[in-house]
């Protein structure tokens, strides 16, 4: 996840413009996750990689991402689930597997 707050802020509504008009696109919600975790949005960075394991459910940094943006909102059961099933996926998930181990897992 990125912490770039400028960064996000000049991504984002360009990210969510493109992400609209291809909203089956998990790629793009990818970027727009990314965006809204660099802003310090994690409501919006939530929404988006729910998006991405909905769309594309077999995409392990959908379920990495989500894991970590779930543990940053303490919503730690559903932060396991997410990260496994991100490792489940990828097992070579370094930010799966180090975010799971911070949540004592």
């Amino acid at each position: 996840l990125n912490d770039d707050a400028e960064l996000g802020r000049a991504t984002l509504a360009e990210a969510q413009a493109l992400s609209a008009r291809s909203p089956w696109d998990g790629s793009l919600h990818v970027v727009v996750g990314t965006a809204c975790v660099a802003t310090g949005d994690f409501e919006c960075a939530l929404a988006e990689f729910l998006a991405v394991t909905d769309i594309t459910p077999r995409r392990a940094d959908g379920w990495s991402n989500l894991g970590r943006v779930q543990a940053r909102l303490g919503d730690t059961a559903s932060a396991r689930t997410s990260l496994t099933r991100a490792l489940e996926l990828d097992p070579n998930d370094i930010a799966a597997a180090q975010a799971l181990d911070q949540l004592g897992a």
